[in-house]
């Protein structure tokens, strides 16, 4: 039974709903070991048995070699300074059609996610161009392309016909991108047009927020969602496919996502993971301060059923037991 690590489909390295890097050294290793084992028949979480040994050698290693093969290029160009982006077409480009078809499709996780996933585990979000050391943000880069798409029109030029103009401009360069798309080499759900026009897209989205019924939020938000939706057509990924539709929807239909609240709490969860995840629920702004001198909360927990005893500490914002 080997669990998670074995799917038909390229390996889900990093996960978009969230989690920390999954380590390809440490997926590699395992399969290794399965590798040892004189087994007939394997079993997985989400896939159908495979039988015979020399079946399970042969879906094992080639499962192991693609994973190997893109974390090693990924160090490799990593070492070459290349950046991100640079290093996911190489190794899309260059994977061996052996590690990509069939049964090793992207059809779970993706080649691009893990180069990114692989490339933050080394060395974090920075690759090396200061401007990535204090990046702007969605709302200000919104409005200071609409500060400059005003100074280029005039002053009194009309907001609404200038972000007219600029969508019409852009949806014909998707749509002149899609018709040029090559896909000889692998597939691309993401092509570059897209991707930056999407950014651009969503920064002057981000300014409009507030006012979410204007013209020009509406127009703004009708080329988003066919980029969106261009994605989820292209996207192998069940995961990113899904991801695409969900969002599109949410916006298109205004439908919102609750957090789901839980009256009780398992008895499976011990109580210092309970403690532990109070730091993260602090509001410090709800507690006063005093110049530079914050006032220290203090209060003592006995839980009933254990006997067990703890205290708990406020201090600057924080939570400690």
């Amino acid at each position: 039974f080997v669990g998670d690590n074995f799917y038909y489909a390229f390996p889900n390295l990093y996960s978009i709903r969230g989690t920390t890097p999954r380590d390809p050294k440490l997926w590699i290793q395992s399969l290794d070991k399965f590798m040892t084992f004189n087994s007939e028949y394997l079993v997985g979480s989400h896939t159908l048995p495979i039988a015979g040994w020399s079946n399970i050698q042969n879906e094992l290693q080639l499962y192991r070699d693609v994973i190997a093969f893109v974390h090693d290029q990924t160090v490799r160009y990593m070492q070459k300074r290349y950046r991100v982006n640079e290093i996911v077409i190489k190794i899309e480009e260059s994977l061996p059609d052996i590690l990509k078809d069939g049964r090793k499709q992207q059809f779970y996780g993706t080649v691009e996610w893990s180069v990114r996933s692989i490339y933050d585990m080394y060395l974090g979000y920075f690759q090396g161009d200061s401007a990535e050391l204090y990046p702007s943000n969605f709302y200000d880069r919104g409005y200071g392309l609409l500060r400059v798409m005003k100074q280029l029109y005039g002053d009194t030029g009309d907001e609404d016909a200038m972000i007219d103009f600029l969508v019409t401009y852009l949806d014909g360069l998707i749509d002149a991108a899609q018709e040029n798309r090559d896909d000889t080499k692998y597939t691309q759900v993401a092509l570059n047009e897209e991707r930056w026009i999407l950014e651009m897209v969503t920064s002057l989205l981000t300014y409009y927020d507030a006012d979410n019924q204007c013209e020009s939020w509406l127009k703004l938000s009708n080329l988003r969602w066919k980029i969106l939706q261009n994605f989820a057509g292209f996207s192998i990924s069940a995961n990113g496919r899904n991801y695409f539709i969900s969002q599109y929807l949410e916006e298109r239909f205004d439908i919102n996502q609750e957090d789901v609240a839980f009256d009780t709490v398992s008895n499976d969860i011990s109580i210092d993971w309970v403690l532990e995840a109070l730091r993260f629920r602090i509001k410090p702004e709800a507690f006063l301060l005093d110049g530079d001198f914050a006032i220290e909360y203090v209060t003592n927990l006995k839980f009933k059923d254990s006997g067990l005893m703890y205290q708990l500490k406020i201090r600057n914002g924080g939570v400690f037991t």
